[in-house]
């Protein structure tokens, strides 16, 4: 094997043969000292280990961070859908619970109206011969049981529900149902004479219909 001194000389010779431009002190001021080339063979494979492992750490610090990222974004999907799933479950309840509401509400409204009914027969009796005044307790109560009624009434105002008007209007297919046919010649065909149930509804939905009594002429009268 040559030793350095002698690769560095004929390495000067090939650049002065090729250029023939170069002197060889010029040449000594780029090439420096001799070096010893088992020595930078060396330094040159460590260099190239150390490069390929940090490109083999940084490929792994990649994989690492793109599956890391992965599992956050699916983390991420499921929780979404999860909490789509209980926003879901949470509107059904309060769907349910003011279904529940408003059924009670109406339910509630239609036995004071019962009691309110009953009451004020009660109150307007006199007695024999009508010879004493009505009784105060039943003033009273006809008087509570309207207060109360109009509370519930607010109520289901408050919530969205409306109760149906029925009397004195034309018999509506889309609001009402017909359970009693009356026979007055001073109302027109078709007009609602009483109210038997009271209908609701509430955003363009019928909650109940209206039950009533409808008037029915002959032919002849229509």
């Amino acid at each position: 094997m040559n030793s350095p001194e002698a690769l560095r000389d004929e390495l000067l010779a090939i650049l002065r043969e090729e250029t023939g431009r170069f002197r060889e002190e010029d040449l000594s001021e780029v090439m420096g000292p001799a070096v010893d080339l088992c020595s930078l063979l060396s330094e040159m494979i460590a260099l190239k280990r150390e490069v390929r492992a940090n490109t083999v750490a940084s490929r792994q610090y990649q994989e690492l961070m793109g599956q890391a990222l992965a599992s956050l974004q699916m983390k991420q999907s499921r929780a979404e859908a999860e909490e789509e799933q209980l926003k879901g479950k949470l509107n059904g309840l309060r769907k349910e619970h003011r279904e529940r509401v408003i059924s009670l509400l109406i339910e509630t409204a239609d036995r004071l109206e019962d009691s309110l009914r009953l009451s004020r027969r009660r109150a307007k009796r006199r007695g024999p011969f009508r010879l004493f005044k009505p009784h105060k307790a039943a003033v009273a109560l006809t008087e509570g049981l309207s207060h109360t009624l109009n509370r519930v009434r607010w109520r289901l105002e408050e919530t969205g529900v409306t109760r149906i008007p029925t009397l004195d209007r034309q018999f509506d297919p889309e609001l009402m149902e017909a359970l009693e046919v009356g026979r007055r010649k001073d109302a027109p065909d078709g007009r609602v004479l009483e109210e038997l149930v009271a209908g609701y509804r509430t955003a363009g939905r019928v909650i109940r219909f209206a039950q009533v009594v409808v008037n029915r002429l002959p032919d002849k009268q229509k």
